[in-house]
């Protein structure tokens, strides 16, 4: 059984009333996605609120949005932003996030996102993992809409997907106007494939900065210094 909280650095998360837990993909995309020059910041299913709390640990002055659509969900994010240094920026919302982007006015620098992805038809048995595991309630190309109608001109999405998504990644952003900025490959250990990339995209054409990330480089928790200098500001 996973335990019922998750101590970082500065801040602590309590897990206990949310399907999903603490885990390596939601503290990577919430310490890789650029966040240095962003004033208003979403993060879209915010879970435990871990990614909106990392955001705001990050970046000073910002203005953290985080919306969640499972009530039991939302309430431990509001547990968890309450309990922080940084509860004064970060507002929650309980809202699926069609909803939001079709009746907000507001826009954002930045939206980061730990999106659901396993749209296999093995389902978990609990009911709010496979909603929160499973893209059937937020799919890359409503994440794509959403974002093109909620961020400003040079707005950037920042993601944590699975690898083998890529093609279909390239084909739905050229859809809505986005461009790949920015793509990590995150390899297990170095003789493995790369099982994740994180991605930045905005809607202007540039060079695109890739390179790979190795999180076990040494054998079974013995972590990369890429790995470690990235995540060091948050795990003890």
């Amino acid at each position: 059984m996973a335990n019922q909280w998750f101590r970082f650095k500065q801040f602590t998360i309590n897990q206990n009333r949310t399907a999903m837990k603490v885990g390596t993909d939601g503290v990577l995309v919430g310490a890789w996605a650029n966040v240095s020059d962003s004033s208003k910041i979403l993060d879209v299913g915010t879970g435990t609120g871990l990614i909106a709390i990392m955001a705001a640990q990050r970046n000073a002055t910002a203005s953290i949005d985080a919306i969640e659509a499972d009530c039991g969900a939302f309430n431990q994010a509001k547990e968890n932003v309450q309990a922080c240094a940084w509860s004064e920026r970060i507002n929650l919302h309980l809202i699926d996030f069609r909803s939001f982007y079709e009746n907000s006015a507001q826009r954002f620098d930045h939206i980061i996102t730990n999106p659901p992805f396993y749209n296999s038809t093995l389902k978990p048995a609990q009911k709010e993992r496979a909603v929160a595991r499973h893209d059937e309630s937020l799919d890359l190309s409503g994440i794509m809409e959403g974002a093109a109608a909620l961020l400003y001109d040079m707005g950037r999405l920042s993601m944590i997907l699975p690898a083998a998504t890529f093609p279909d990644l390239k084909t739905i952003a050229q859809k809505n106007g986005f461009f790949i900025s920015a793509l990590t490959y995150v390899k297990p250990t170095p003789t493995k494939a790369p099982h994740r990339i994180l991605v930045e995209l905005n809607q202007t054409k540039a060079a695109c900065e890739v390179n790979e990330i190795i999180i076990e480089e040494f054998g079974r928790h013995q972590y990369s210094d890429a790995y470690k200098q990235l995540t060091g500001p948050f795990y003890l």
